[in-house]
């Protein structure tokens, strides 16, 4: 993946949907560092969570970022939603 850039407001949430599936949970796991990036900045709330702590890294994920995975058999949008509102209400 090179040179991906944009921004994600305050109050916004991404979603990364499509069919190319390999490119989304890339993007996704790189974004989160589930898997390391090899170069550039991942800016949330304007630290460099590239240089995070892997303690501090597991406080982001619990309480600011989260991420869901589904299979392609199961309804879509009724089971995004199942999955990802709760997380949603603040």
């Amino acid at each position: 993946m090179l040179d991906a850039g944009f921004t994600v407001y305050e109050g916004e949430h991404l979603l990364s949907w499509g069919c190319q599936i390999p490119v989304n949970r890339t993007l996704v796991r790189r974004l989160n560092r589930l898997i390391e990036p090899t170069s550039g900045q991942v800016l949330f709330g304007g630290v460099n969570i590239v240089s995070m702590s892997d303690a501090n890294l597991r406080v982001l994920h619990r309480r600011d970022m989260s991420m869901a995975f589904q299979s392609f058999v199961l309804m879509p949008m009724y089971a995004f939603l199942l999955t990802v509102r709760p997380s949603m209400a603040g």
